[in-house]
């Protein structure tokens, strides 16, 4: 465990959500920005929908942080007006963070130039990471429910399929003849 992490309380739960994550590297971002997005989010809202097919999930709580979508990359927390983002390879971690923020800075011009929210000030940025904490180094499980339940699928329709062609068989030699 990384010492500061051992000696702040408050970072104990993001800790322990971002082991559950599995993933490589990963930092919160809190500033003016990012309160005004988690502010202007509707209540029951699970993700924003940013260009180009990005999404950033919204969960209420750092607790629910544990429970989110790995691949996606990033996290609005709506209680502490925060955003996480993670990569599960330092190498890709620029990229990614790269891809978040003009997002987030496309989203912000759309807001300010389409509607009524004002975005004002520069932000200040407080960052704080969770590099050099320990956690299980086994590549994370892939959970390939879709393609089970496709194959079996398949495998039944093959089987059902032969079955009606076997009775058809059946039938044709009973009566030695094929219509019916």
């Amino acid at each position: 465990m990384c010492p500061s992490l051992a000696s702040d309380p408050r970072l104990d739960v993001f800790h322990r959500s971002i082991s559950k994550l599995n993933v490589e590297v990963a930092f919160t971002f809190t500033s003016k920005l990012i309160k005004s997005i988690t502010n202007s989010l509707e209540l029951g809202m699970d993700h924003l929908t940013l260009k180009k097919g990005v999404s950033i999930q919204v969960v209420e709580t750092m607790h629910d942080l544990a429970h989110a979508r790995s691949a996606q990359g990033a996290c609005f927390i709506r209680t502490d007006h925060t955003l996480v983002v993670w990569c599960d390879k330092v190498e890709d971690f620029k990229t990614t963070v790269e891809t978040v923020e003009s997002s987030l800075v496309e989203l912000v011009w759309k807001r300010a130039h389409g509607s009524d929210m004002e975005i004002l000030g520069d932000a200040e940025v407080q960052w704080s990471s969770a590099d050099g904490i320990e956690r299980n180094s086994d590549p994370r499980e892939a959970l390939l429910l879709g393609p089970a339940y496709t194959g079996l699928a398949f495998s039944l329709d093959v089987v059902f399929m032969g079955l009606f062609v076997r009775s058809l068989l059946k039938e044709c030699l009973y009566d030695g003849d094929f219509s019916r």
